[in-house]
């Protein structure tokens, strides 16, 4: 995925620790790109941890944050992002 400079400079900005999971299932169309999105901020920005967590292995995740689509993107343990999510949208999703 290319990066503009501005979603370039929103994602250097984010100076607060964030904790992504991205809950995903091994069939999904949708979820590599929510996936490499995610891990691609993680990599550019160190206070940003993504991890893919495939939801059918943990079905006590799935249950506690009420998951039935994904992929579905946590942010921190406590707010959910549902869909397919350009980069600039998961950026906004960090934002807020």
């Amino acid at each position: 995925q290319t990066i503009d400079d501005n979603t370039l400079n929103r994602i250097k900005a984010i100076d607060k620790p964030v904790k992504l999971k991205i809950c995903i299932s091994l069939s999904c169309k949708f979820c590599p790109d929510v996936v490499a999105a995610c891990q691609r901020i993680a990599i550019l920005n160190p206070h940003v941890e993504a991890s893919m967590i495939d939801i059918a292995l943990f079905p006590q995740l799935k249950k506690e944050f009420n998951i039935m689509s994904v992929p579905a993107v946590i942010k921190n343990d406590n707010t959910l992002l549902f869909g397919s999510k350009t980069m600039d949208e998961i950026l906004d999703f960090i934002e807020a």
